[in-house]
């Protein structure tokens, strides 16, 4: 059948105005009846149908059309066939029967049957001059002062839109870009209807643009902005010529308030700037960032938005920001208050410098916590988290020294190392928990400890003194209770066993017993290892009330012989004070 409508149309004898017709009315047969038969045919059956859309007899120009609609998404399937002959044919008659039927004041018809061409064309458009000669058929309709015709050609161009985005490139090209823009320029907003069909096509043009957005902003969206709201710069510098008066509001029961606005413009905005950190250079939106992040202080400060949906957004800001009290009150236990922290540390120690100044805000804004929350696991999990990833950094990098060559500086090293035994070992800590703390712990000391000792211009065991008194002046500024149990103070044993593994009896001498200094360099450090007959008495009268509120004597000598067993390495006078406690037992 489709033969025979083939030969009918090719014969010059057969044509005329009802054999066209009942050639198409036998195409819609064959589409209604077999439908999936109709498809591999539809390259030459495509053929036949789409010059008869501009038949001059308006009749079969709409049955052309109805025949159309239920075919296209057949001709789709195999538009690539058809694309190879509909150029020739638009070349040869197509372009100038659409404008002489433009002429005639047929621009609706012109504009559908338009964008049934481009549709067939797809990416055969990309190349060449037809897409010039195509624009100059749909040029008169963004100039016609029907609302009807301009609403009708707005949408053509949503398909020409379309129809660049089968090929990125195409659509986000300068050239293209500055082609599709041209329409919008035009202010040609006679009524309501067609300032929002625009709008729509305007949108649906920054849609189909994704990820290239950002880097058309001004020619785009900016415009896009002003066309919204105006112009604000001419709107703030004008004179109004005229008195602005109010519309009439009707007011038809209760409006529905917008409460989801503020968080989709936010939403917008940081998925907008995410996209422009990944696309461009960090030293082009340095000031943009800056902006940004103020503007996440501001709202973090106002706290206008709750904590489940503050802390559902991607923040990449300070972490004293995400330490906000409202928020620890309320959400420091809840695995999204986690995962951001951990996110917000995973971030901070990937970059190249000033690793350790960043650990040390953290813990120090951890530690401002901890008088508003007191979850011994929570704060674990935090102090892990940060461990973690300290050990990690200082084992690739071999760096534990902020300062310089004449002054060294541990105190992101020492704040970490200090945290545990001052705010987690007073504390009911889950014994599981307690032995991978002290596992980290150990693993953070012996590796910091280490490299320690190779900073240049360090006194010999630097690292254990300056621990020592690091934990000793914290508990002096937070005392614990004591109500630990036996397993916490095995625990708090073992750190202090592995602090004397790590000391260096290289450089022993006997001397007087030193003084502790004001200063941050004492008169006489570890080298001279009476420190630690000094340091471990000191340590003894924290650790023996505890002891003793256990009333377990076996648990004492158990912690005194932790001690004495490091006697082949030191003279017995460094150990002479822990016999001072033997009394106790």
């Amino acid at each position: 059948i489709i033969s025979t409508l083939e030969f009918c149309q090719c014969e010059k004898s057969f044509k005329s105005m009802a054999v066209e017709h009942e050639a198409l009315n036998t195409i819609i047969r064959l589409l209604e009846q077999l439908p999936d038969a109709m498809v591999p045919e539809a390259p030459t059956w495509g053929r036949l149908l789409y010059p008869i859309l501009l038949h001059s007899a308006p009749k079969v120009r709409e049955r052309a059309m109805f025949a159309m609609n239920l075919g296209l998404p057949a001709m789709l399937q195999h538009k690539d066939k058809i694309a190879k002959t509909l150029p020739a044919d638009l070349d040869a008659l197509l372009l100038r029967d659409m404008k002489s039927l433009m002429a005639k004041h047929h621009e609706r018809t012109v504009i559908r049957v338009w964008c049934f061409y481009i549709k067939l064309l797809g990416k055969a458009l990309h190349h060449g001059n037809l897409i010039n000669r195509m624009l100059s058929i749909i040029e008169p309709g963004f100039k016609h002062s029907s609302p009807e015709v301009l609403q009708v050609t707005y949408k053509a161009w949503r398909d020409l839109i379309d129809n660049f985005a089968l090929d990125p490139a195409i659509l986000s090209n300068h050239r293209r870009v500055k082609l599709l823009m041209q329409v919008f320029r035009v202010n040609r907003n006679i009524v309501e209807s067609v300032a929002l069909e625009k709008l729509s096509v305007w949108w649906h043009f920054v849609i189909m643009l994704g990820e290239k957005a950002s880097l058309n902003f001004d020619p785009v969206c900016t415009m896009l902005l002003q066309y919204c709201f105006g112009d604000i710069q001419s709107a703030l510098s004008s004179t109004p010529l005229k008195i602005r008066t109010p519309s009439s509001l009707h007011k038809i029961g209760k409006h529905k308030p917008i409460s989801h606005l503020l968080h989709s413009i936010w939403y917008s905005l940081v998925a907008h700037m995410k996209n422009a950190l990944e696309t461009t250079s960090m030293k082009d939106n340095l000031e943009l960032f800056l902006s940004f992040l103020l503007c996440f202080k501001s709202i973090v400060d106002s706290q206008s938005l709750s904590p489940h949906k503050l802390l559902g957004c991607p923040v990449s800001f300070l972490v004293k920001l995400v330490f906000n009290h409202r928020i620890i009150e309320t959400m420091m236990d809840s695995q999204s208050f986690f995962l951001l922290f951990e996110k917000l540390v995973s971030c901070g120690m990937r970059t190249n410098c000033e690793v350790l100044s960043f650990g040390q805000t953290v813990v120090e804004v951890l530690q401002d916590s901890v008088s508003c929350h007191d979850n011994c696991e929570t704060l674990w999990k935090l102090w892990n988290c940060i461990a973690v990833r300290l050990l990690s950094h200082i084992r690739e990098t071999s760096e534990v020294n902020q300062g310089n060559t004449l002054e060294h500086n541990f105190s992101c090293l020492l704040k970490v190392l200090a945290f545990p035994s001052v705010y987690l070992f007073p504390n009911d800590l889950p014994q599981t928990l307690a032995k991978n703390l002290l596992k980290t712990w150990s693993d953070l000391y012996c590796t910091f400890s280490r490299l320690a000792a190779m900073v240049p211009n360090v006194d010999a065991n630097i690292s254990c003194e300056e621990l020592f008194k690091e934990i000793l002046s914290n508990f002096q500024l937070n005392a614990p209770k004591v109500s630990c149990v036996v397993a916490l103070i095995l625990i708090f044993i073992s750190s202090l066993h592995r602090i004397l593994e790590t000391l260096s009896a290289s450089c022993h001498v006997l001397s007087q017993r030193p003084t502790l200094s004001t200063s941050r360099h004492f008169h006489r450090s570890l080298d001279n290892s009476k420190w630690v007959s000094y340091e471990t008495e000191i340590v003894f009268c924290l650790i023996i009330p505890l002891v003793s509120a256990c009333r377990n004597k076996i648990l004492l000598i158990v912690f005194l012989s932790l001690f004495h067993s490091k006697s082949e390495s030191f003279d017995h006078e460094v150990f002479a004070s822990a016999g001072k406690f033997s009394f106790l037992v």
